[in-house]
């Protein structure tokens, strides 16, 4: 006796293909997303500082 094989259809395969294709776009986007909030973070903090530094001196 043969094991039953799973079979997708084509147009589930192309659905299935698409969502994962769709699934990376996003992860990646937000991957880009969250580093550029980062260093936006960091470059708000330095000028925060610099801010303080002046004040002090003014």
């Amino acid at each position: 006796m043969k094991e039953p094989v799973q079979i997708m259809s084509e147009s589930n395969k192309c659905r299935y293909r698409d969502a994962s294709h769709r699934a990376i776009k996003i992860a990646t986007k937000i991957k880009s997303l969250t580093l550029i909030k980062y260093w936006y973070t960091i470059l708000y903090l330095k000028l925060l500082k610099l801010l303080k530094l002046l004040k002090l001196f003014n």
